[in-house]
């Protein structure tokens, strides 16, 4: 008799490449798998996969009743978040109600990657290497402005001079540091053990971002630039699928660690088309499988994100799916 696997993805509205790949993983294990997913809309691609569930918003008070609700009566076994908002409200569901499994941190190593002082406080106390934060005694131009709970490069500035600074309203709500135009900005998609073991760490060359995610991007090996994701993974709690995000300063050739988003990656699906066994991990973990370390995946592979339609009538039914 087959194993029911019942996930729950929070926030997977667009996600439907990486649902496809939890789907094929179950399948791998014999596991019928139903989807959900929790989302302010019904009228979301992943409708094509998933029965839609309408829910509230990350900041809700009522959110925790809600989604223990949610899981008790659909069985879930296995829950995703995909989105920033989501990720904290996962972790403090997990460390709540542990007979689901959740790909995630504590609450409190989750809290502090949201918040970029927070973290930058977070790294600088593990001695990882970041871009100089600007000091007002000798301010050295030009800046770069990233409000503190921004995502998707949302409310970025790039300052050039005083008078730039001096216009920024509101500095207790940016963290800034020196900004370093000639770059090279690469992702590592990571997943970390349910016991704390890094069982892979895929670096990606971020080719094409638009709107802060990558639409093209390409892993290549790097010895350098997986060792410094596995060496912040050994001093953070961090656990579940990890995205961290390097810049390497062209000019110097010092890689820095920029953020860590401890959340599948959008361009995660290209580690994975290039052998990573992120999504099996996910599955094999929630059905309690044990699972191995894996650096068998494939350097060049290259993937290239576009958009897909899908059309709803006016009762909210599917039409069309291109």
């Amino acid at each position: 008799m087959s194993e029911e696997l019942n996930i729950l993805l929070l926030g997977g509205a667009k996600r439907i490449t990486f649902s496809r790949e939890l789907e094929k993983a179950a399948k791998l294990r014999g596991a019928n798998v139903r989807f959900f997913s929790y989302e302010l809309s019904t009228q979301v691609p992943v409708a094509i996969l998933a029965e839609i569930i309408i829910g509230k918003r990350w900041s809700d008070d009522a959110i925790m009743d809600d989604l223990n609700a949610v899981v008790k009566s659909n069985n879930i076994n296995l829950m995703i978040p995909f989105v920033d908002g989501a990720i904290e409200v996962a972790a403090r569901f997990a460390s709540e109600h542990p007979g689901c499994f959740v790909p995630a941190g504590s609450p409190e190593s989750v809290e502090a990657m949201f918040d970029k002082v927070k973290a930058n406080e977070v790294f600088k106390k593990n001695s990882l290497a970041i871009p100089e934060e600007y000091n007002p005694e000798n301010p050295r131009f030009p800046l770069i402005a990233k409000p503190r709970t921004g995502s998707a490069s949302r409310g970025i500035k790039i300052l050039e001079s005083s008078d730039d600074l001096n216009a920024l309203p509101d500095h207790e709500r940016y963290i800034i540091q020196d900004y370093i135009p000639e770059r090279e900005e690469y992702t590592v998609d990571c997943y970390v053990s349910r016991s704390g073991e890094t069982m892979t760490a895929v670096p990606r060359l971020r080719i094409e971002v638009a709107g802060g995610e990558v639409t093209t991007t390409r892993t290549f090996k790097s010895d350098e630039v997986e060792s410094a994701a596995r060496d912040i993974l050994r001093k953070l709690d961090l656990r579940g699928a990890v995205t961290i995000q390097f810049i390497r300063d062209l000019k110097t050739g010092r890689l820095l660690l920029m953020e860590i988003n401890p959340r599948v990656g959008g361009g995660s699906t290209c580690s994975i088309a290039a052998g990573a066994p992120i999504a099996r991990y996910m599955v094999d973990e929630a059905l309690g499988l044990h699972i191995e370390p894996s650096n068998d995946w494939s350097d060049g592979v290259t993937a290239v994100r576009y958009s897909q339609d899908t059309v709803f009538d006016k009762n909210g039914q599917i039409i069309h799916n291109s």
